[in-house]
């Protein structure tokens, strides 16, 4: 029989870390089972609670963590920033500056900065660290801008760009109209100080000749076009400049904005050869043409007296058609406002001459004018049937028979010239003295089988006349 061997009864070894460590594992795993280990649950609960809340019940903004039914821990998540800024984010200065602010909305404890990218003239004066928390507003200041140019800047506000746009201090325009032996005329002004009047600079080639011209004339095309008259300059041509050929140029005075150029002006040795008529005054305007007959494509300036005192000067270079048959050009007409200081019911001598002369106008000089115009103006008018022909009409003022009245005629919306309204007007009754009809004659632009849109107002106001707008279409 075999025997059987004796084996030595060995020891169990102990457990190790990593066996420890799943025992503990699976001893959770074993609690949670049963109930007894902690529970997290991201939700509301009051902290004075015990009993595990139903997940249904919690608060998002909220963490809690549990064990075996009691309230072990409450967690605040950290709050969203997101900081927003009040529209708008392009903010427009006229060219003074100013203060204004900008509105920040962000959640408490949400800090934001503001910045200025151009500090020499958008200051930042609030917050005075340029930090803020939570909702706030940022005030700032914009220095004038004193440049003929638009200034554009930005500032960063919580992290979002505000855009600064500032007018420029002026808005220069002008037109030279011509520069002939008599004078230099046009007209200028600074849009952003319309009440303002601008100087001009007069110049041959680079050479300054004139300086500081004050653009102060009125003109009733500018009524129209700008609703502020009283621009214009008319400047008597140097006799420097009648020796030979000159380029003459035309600046805003003290700066280099041109408002126009000519061609070579070449004055001969020929005399002047003055003409002109005071056709006549009224409540409304003091009417007439001038022009020199050796130089027909200039202009001429009239000086209008009460007596022997000057009360103004104005440009002939308003379109006539009954100067295109007597004198074969259209642009020596002049129609002056009637100053208020003649409408006083006193006799007054008013005489026209040719601008810095002592030359009376050739014909109809002096006329008497004794009313106080106490009536309103009734202005009254009607557009003929329009062709491709001529714009004709009438328009008067039916408490100042011996006015004559301007009209604006438009195309397609766009001035385009003013006619005094003082022609023979055939009419049935008669319209006044039969002299308040206007003639304009199409001008070939207007032509080309394109059509467009003919109306005309009492110039200077919003007053169509009757019968406008009508439409034309001219081969």
């Amino acid at each position: 029989m075999a025997r059987k061997r004796n084996r030595k009864q060995q020891p169990k070894p102990a457990p190790t870390s990593k066996r420890r460590n799943m025992i503990i594992v699976i001893g959770i795993l074993l609690s949670l089972l049963a109930g007894n280990a902690a529970l997290a649950y991201r939700g509301k609960w009051r902290a004075s609670s015990l009993a595990a809340p139903q997940p249904q019940s919690l608060s998002l903004s909220k963490e809690y963590v549990y064990a075996g039914g009691r309230l072990l821990a409450t967690e605040e998540p950290t709050p969203a920033c997101s900081p927003t800024v009040v529209p708008p984010t392009t903010r427009n200065f006229p060219a003074a500056g100013g203060t204004d602010s900008v509105s920040v909305t962000a959640a408490a404890g949400c800090t934001w900065t503001a910045a200025s990218n151009n500090p020499t003239w958008i200051t930042i004066t609030a917050p005075a660290n340029g930090m803020g928390t939570g909702n706030g507003t940022v005030t700032y200041t914009v220095a004038p801008n004193t440049g003929s140019s638009q200034l554009t800047g930005t500032m960063t506000i919580a992290g979002q760009m505000i855009t600064v746009v500032e007018a420029p201090a002026h808005a220069y325009q002008g037109f030279l109209d011509g520069a002939g032996c008599n004078v230099i005329a046009g007209w200028a002004w600074d849009g952003n100080n319309p009440n303002t009047t601008v100087s001009v600079d007069i110049y041959d080639g680079s050479t300054l000749v004139v300086a500081a011209v004050p653009a102060g004339m009125y003109r009733e095309d500018l009524l129209n076009v700008l609703a502020s008259p009283n621009h214009g300059f008319s400047y008597p041509t140097p006799a420097s400049l009648k020796n030979g050929a000159h380029s003459i140029n035309v600046k805003v005075a003290g700066t280099q904005v041109a408002i126009g150029s000519t061609g070579t002006l070449h004055c001969t040795e020929m005399s002047p050869a003055l003409q002109g008529s005071f056709d006549g005054i009224g409540c409304d305007t003091v009417c007439g043409w001038a022009w020199d007959g050796n130089d027909p494509a200039n202009i001429v300036n009239v000086d209008i007296y009460d007596g022997s005192t000057l009360i103004g000067t104005i440009a002939a270079t308003q379109y006539r058609q009954d100067l295109v048959t007597a004198l074969g050009s259209p642009y020596h007409g002049f129609t002056f406002p009637t100053p208020a200081g003649l409408k006083n019911g006193q006799t007054h001598a008013i005489t026209v001459k040719f601008g810095g002369t002592s030359t009376n106008l050739t014909w109809n000089n002096p006329r008497n004018f004794n009313s106080t115009c106490s009536t309103p103006p009734s202005f009254q008018g009607s557009l003929d049937p329009v062709n491709c022909t001529q714009i004709s009409g009438y328009a008067w003022d039916a408490n100042s028979d011996l006015s004559t009245i301007n009209v604006a005629i438009y195309l397609d919306g766009n001035f385009q010239v003013v006619v005094p309204a003082q022609q023979v007007y055939q009419h049935t009754p008669p319209i006044g003295d039969g002299y308040h009809g206007f003639i304009f004659a199409v001008p070939a632009s207007w032509k080309g089988n394109v059509p467009h849109s003919v109306s005309v107002k009492i110039s200077g106001t919003n007053t169509f006349l009757s019968n406008s707008p009508q439409g034309l279409k001219c081969p």
